[in-house]
Order: structure tokens, then sequence, then C-alpha cells
């Protein structure tokens, strides 16, 4: 985690997909737009992968992202919540 000023450079573990980017492409997702989020780049299977518009997060990524901190925690912190409730 590196932060600058309100943002955060961070990396994170996919280990549910968000209802929000679940099998939605990039350019559908409205990251920026809503949270002020940017994935920057994905690990998929040992392998980079630049994020383009057609790209959908999934199960085991690690993305990178820039942006508030707090807006990440929310996107990536409700998979956890849901989770819970389902076990």
């Amino acid at each position: 985690v590196v932060n600058y000023g309100a943002n955060t450079l961070m990396e994170v573990v996919v280990n549910e997909v968000p209802k929000e980017l679940d099998g939605i492409p990039m350019k559908n997702s409205h990251l920026v737009d809503r949270y002020s989020i940017q994935i920057i780049i994905i690990k998929r299977d040992n392998e980079y992968l630049f994020v383009d518009k057609d790209m959908v997060v999934q199960k085991g990524d690690v993305v990178t992202l820039f942006g508030p901190y707090v807006n990440i925690k929310h996107l990536f912190n409700n998979t956890d919540k849901k989770k819970e409730k389902d076990e």
C-alpha cells in the first residue's frame, strides 16, 4: 500500500468478485465514475495483463488499484460481508 494524499495504490487479491464487477467488462463497470477507482494492472495465472475496455475481473486475480482507500475497502470488503452471511 502506497498513499498519495487521499488516494492509495494497492494490490487486492480477488477472493470474491464484487457484484459491481461480476461479469462486467471494464468499459461498463463505471469504477472511475462511481468510486474514483482505476484498475491499473491485473495479475492472472502468474501473468501481468494491462487492463483494456473488454477485460473482466475474475476470482483469483490480483488487481493493482489506484483510488481512495475507503472506496477500495468498501468495494472489496462487501464481498467479505456477503460471504460471511452465506456461511
